[in-house]
């Protein structure tokens, strides 16, 4: 599964030959082996941070058809963003036990994102 949260810019997300626009804030969450791209606007480049997790895949359900979503506004944002910009620290910086904290976070990650998904 692919995670893209869009930190600035303009775009929109080419998932399965449909065009979906996407601004700052926005999560897309797209299951593996789903056909997609990214697409930036001139004026005001596209810019994203993206997280591959394995072993998960989106549920089908209300919010998701089972491929991708796209969260426009969500409870948990704030908590989500934090999440991601401290496992890219931790990446960054490698201390001992980086790859254990990097594992709590992204569990704490899919625990936001599902709740967020319901």
């Amino acid at each position: 599964m692919e995670l893209f949260y869009i930190v600035g810019g303009k775009g929109q997300f080419l998932i399965e030959d449909k065009l979906y626009p996407v601004s700052a804030s926005k999560l897309v969450i797209i299951n593996n082996n789903v056909s997609h791209t990214e697409i930036g606007v001139k004026e005001a480049p596209l810019q994203y941070i993206v997280l591959g997790i394995e072993g998960l895949k989106l549920p089908a359900g209300e919010a998701s058809n089972g491929q991708y979503v796209i969260l426009d506004s969500f409870d948990e944002s704030r908590e989500i963003f934090s999440c991601i910009k401290n496992i890219l620290r931790e990446m960054e910086i490698k201390s001992p036990g980086y790859e254990d904290i990097c594992q709590a976070y992204t569990e704490i990650l899919t625990i936001r994102l599902m709740r967020s998904i319901e």
